[in-house]
């Protein structure tokens, strides 16, 4: 990562047209041609702090409530009926320098060792760049590398460094507000990259948290 995200810039996107990447469920799975979806996060005290839509169709797709991360340490993704699809849990331990999370498919969280689990997740910081490791539930491997302040975002099958094959990327609108506007490969579970992309943002804020409290201590 030290070498910075600019080489993956343009990686062409791969296609698992014919050997889908499932995380959660088929039923999120496009086959036909890349899918370009947007990702905004509102801020809203109301609930359903991002929300994430086709953006040929304008269709609504998902939405999350942020404030869990902060809450009740477990975030819903719900489908635009607001029936759950998946959920977020964050582990904030004094152990993790960053927060290692977990997905687990449905409203509640599994019972007993790794119910229900879809992902398991944890970062790693590097200077200005930061890397998710991710597992599968049937352990495979998805690596997400991200800038932690323009919004960068490259999503891999496998490692790149490992002949890794690129299925997502992203680059942030320049707004106040965060709108991530994310390709997507063919074949690939839209539900597990939105997950990774809001565990991206938390772990961005999580990082710029930390700076100004480090900044606030040496005034």
């Amino acid at each position: 990562m030290g070498n910075g995200l600019s080489k993956y810039e343009s990686v062409p996107l791969g296609s698992y047209a014919e050997n889908p990447i499932i995380v959660i469920d088929a039923s999120h799975v496009r086959t036909q041609a890349t899918t370009v979806i947007r990702i905004k996060q509102d801020w809203s005290w109301t609930g359903g702090d991002f929300t994430v839509t086709d953006m040929t169709t304008g269709e609504l797709l998902y939405t999350l409530d942020a404030r869990a991360f902060s809450l009740s340490q477990k975030q819903l993704v719900c489908d635009a009926s607001g029936t759950p699809i998946c959920n977020i849990k964050v582990d904030t331990g004094l152990t993790t320098r960053f927060a290692k999370f977990v997905v687990y498919r449905g409203a509640n969280s599994g019972e007993g060792e790794d119910e229900g689990m879809a992902l398991k997740v944890k970062a790693h910081m590097n200077n200005t760049n930061f890397e998710l490791e991710v597992e599968t539930a049937d352990q495979g491997m998805l690596i997400l590398k991200a800038a932690e302040r323009d919004g960068r975002t490259f999503i891999w099958s496998g490692h790149p460094k490992q002949g890794g094959i690129l299925i997502a990327r992203c680059q942030r609108e320049a707004t106040v507000k965060a709108i991530f506007d994310v390709e997507v490969a063919p074949g690939v579970d839209l539900v597990a990259i939105t997950t990774l992309l809001v565990m991206a943002q938390s772990v961005r804020d999580k990082i710029r948290r930390r700076r100004e409290e480090n900044a606030r201590r040496r005034r």
